[in-house]
């Protein structure tokens, strides 16, 4: 909605331009790798407003070698000669250890067009998450979370017994409900890939997931709002 989207009035089309880059830096500050995309099209009049209104959800999987880096992004609106930053940290785990992935807040589960790109970790059997970015969702639509979670590798395969996931969710810094998911059968890149729902009234949240395998935890948390 804040993109200029000047409107041709002899066409009756407007057009929709946006230009996302991110810098991915290691600990040295050294730009380890770039990603970039861009997006310009033409769009009816009848439904400019109807795409002012929606969403640009882009996703660009990478690889990281363990350690923790800096994402420095920008979306551009060339149109408007304007420019939105923002700067992210990520910590790549040693390889080998059991882990959980940073959580989701699931936008929309899309199905898969085409066969399942292992290197994409948004991708599993059940279809691509588009993750809601704001960590908002509506109490009506319920909550959904999307995360992976790693198990313990011996040798390039998986130690015995599947990892224990515990999801909990906190309110005001109280518990509102703790549950332990079975995280089902390792796809075929090892990994064990989980969506948590549930239906919860308007709020802030903090949603905390645990890994358990041979004696090592592995914690990820995330905040979560709630509207009406």
């Amino acid at each position: 909605g804040n993109l200029t989207t000047n409107l041709d009035r002899q066409t009756h089309k407007a057009r929709i331009h946006v230009i996302f880059l991110a810098l991915i830096k290691d600990a040295t500050g050294q730009i380890v790798n770039k990603v970039r995309r861009e997006i310009d099209r033409e769009v009816p009049e009848e439904k400019l407003e109807q795409f002012r209104r929606g969403q640009i959800i882009f996703t660009s999987p990478f690889e990281a070698a363990e350690g923790r880096y800096a994402i420095e992004t920008a979306v551009i609106d060339p149109e408007g000669g304007r420019a939105s930053t923002k700067r992210l940290s990520l910590v790549a785990p040693r390889p080998g250890a059991p882990v959980v992935s940073s959580i989701a807040v699931v936008h929309k589960l899309d199905p898969l067009e085409a066969p399942r790109d292992p290197g994409n970790p948004l991708e599993f059997a059940g279809g691509k998450v588009l993750p809601e970015l704001a960590q908002t969702t509506k109490a009506k639509a319920g909550t959904a979370l999307f995360f992976v979670v790693y198990p313990e590798m011996n040798g390039g395969k998986p130690a015995a017994g599947k990892p224990r996931v515990v999801v909990e969710l906190f309110r005001d810094g109280k518990p509102v409900s703790r549950s332990e998911p079975d995280p089902g059968s390792p796809d075929e890149v090892n990994s064990f890939p989980m969506i948590y729902s549930s239906q919860l009234p308007p709020g802030d949240y903090v949603a905390r997931v645990t890994a358990e395998q041979s004696g090592r935890v592995s914690h990820e948390s995330t905040s979560v709002t709630v509207s009406q």
